[in-house]
């Protein structure tokens, strides 16, 4: 494989790019990370209010339902209204309605607000009003959270903060392997099966710490933002109206998703420390390589134990929302053993490469071709899944591995 003639110009080409995807990153993580401190805010603020402010009469004075109408044609609503109460034997006047001010379309709250509140204006009726106690001059009259509300904010934190994080942490990677890669592929201009740390030794880890850490980081992520949604639900069932279903669609799908997380997290527990030693690196088309499995944990009897060396092509065409890419397996072998297996006992396996094999691209992750073994086995709980990228170089000058005890 023929290295680069610049591995400097395609550092800054590659940082550049990093550069750019991270400013066009960074005001989806401010949103989603506004809208998640928002909801939380009003949620905590909201449980304050209810357990420490004291509750008086008031009586409405005036009250109004302000429209504005946006440049895209939609309506919000914000019910307004001034009122006085005595607190302390001392006469105050307000006109804080609910907890967050502003216009908005989000549920009826507005519209309910304001014909509970004309009403009670036009039957001389007292409503409740919260007071602060430390400053009776602040005053709210509907301090209760906003399901609907929050269920909003939830769902733009959830979409831009993933989108935005998620970009923000690719960038931070990408910086350091572009680096770092630079760098190898300085020191090892004629050996590109050396530009990735972890293949400079034929002692290969599964990639379920990277998973592990992608899974953990979306369990925490989506259950912080959607945590305040859960006291809702059972209010929402003894209401009539939609939100009841989109509630329960919403929370639904965090269970599930925090499922398959928590299921990728117990693998990586249980498996994270497998290994796969290689006889020689990086693999040649046309020549033989032995591998040994090690798995951490013991195999039953009844577990077919299937590993799979697989070359896949990838290609990527079009760009913006037309950008595709399809992946082609281009030559796999399969063997499958019987269990059981004691734990960190060495499973070995002989391959043959076909003379024709192509080899491994490391230009571009979107197009050329990967070589991977997999290892699967369904067994009793979380079923075991391992994966192992391989370099394959037509190159003849190897690396032999030094054995490692079965036990290690």
């Amino acid at each position: 494989m023929k290295p680069p003639s610049n591995p400097r110009r395609r550092l800054r080409g590659g940082i550049g790019g990093i550069v750019l995807v991270w400013l066009f990153s960074l005001p989806f993580a401010a949103v989603g990370v506004f809208m998640t401190y928002s909801l939380w805010h009003d949620f905590l603020l909201s449980r304050h209010v209810v357990a420490t402010w004291q509750v008086v009469p008031a009586r409405i004075e005036s009250v109004e339902l302000a429209r504005h109408r946006g440049s895209k044609g939609g309506t919000t609503y914000e019910a307004r209204a001034t009122y006085r109460y005595v607190f302390a034997n001392v006469p105050h006047t307000g006109d804080r309605v609910g907890l967050s001010s502003g216009a908005d379309n989000i549920g009826d709250f507005q519209e309910r607000t304001h014909r509970a509140l004309s009403e009670a204006r036009r039957l001389g009726r007292a409503v409740d009003c919260y007071v602060n106690p430390d400053d009776p001059a602040d005053a709210v009259l509907y301090p209760q959270w906003r399901p609907e509300m929050t269920l909003f904010k939830t769902i733009f934190g959830l979409a831009f903060g993933m989108v935005g994080l998620g970009m923000l942490s690719a960038c931070l990677y990408g910086f350091v392997w572009e680096t770092r890669s630079a760098r190898l592929k300085r020191r090892h201009p004629d050996e590109p099966w050396l530009w990735k740390p972890e293949w400079h030794m034929p002692v290969l880890r599964s990639s379920l710490g990277m998973f592990a850490v992608v899974a953990g980081t979306i369990l925490g992520w989506i259950n912080l933002v959607t945590l305040p949604l859960w006291p809702a639900l059972g209010p929402a069932w003894q209401a009539d109206g939609v939100f009841k279903w989109i509630l329960t669609a919403m929370l639904l799908a965090v269970v599930v998703a925090s499922g398959y997380c928590l299921r990728t997290l117990l693998r990586a527990r249980k498996f994270g420390r497998s290994r796969l030693e290689l006889d020689k690196l990086p693999l040649v088309p046309g020549e033989s390589v032995v591998t040994r499995l090690y798995i951490p944990r013991a195999l039953p009897m009844s577990a077919e134990l299937k590993i799979k060396l697989a070359c896949s092509r990838k290609v990527t065409t079009g760009s913006g929302k037309q950008r595709r890419t399809d992946t082609t397996v281009v030559w796999n072998r399969e063997i499958v053993l019987r269990g059981p297996f004691a734990p960190y006992e060495p499973v070995a396996t002989k391959w043959t490469l076909p003379a024709d094999a192509a080899q491994t691209e490391l230009g571009d992750p979107d197009n050329g071709h990967t070589w991977e073994l997999t290892a699967e086995a369904d067994i009793p709980g979380v079923d075991l899944k391992l994966e192992f990228e391989l370099p394959v170089f037509g190159t003849s000058r190897n690396v032999t591995a030094t054995p490692e005890p079965a036990h290690a």
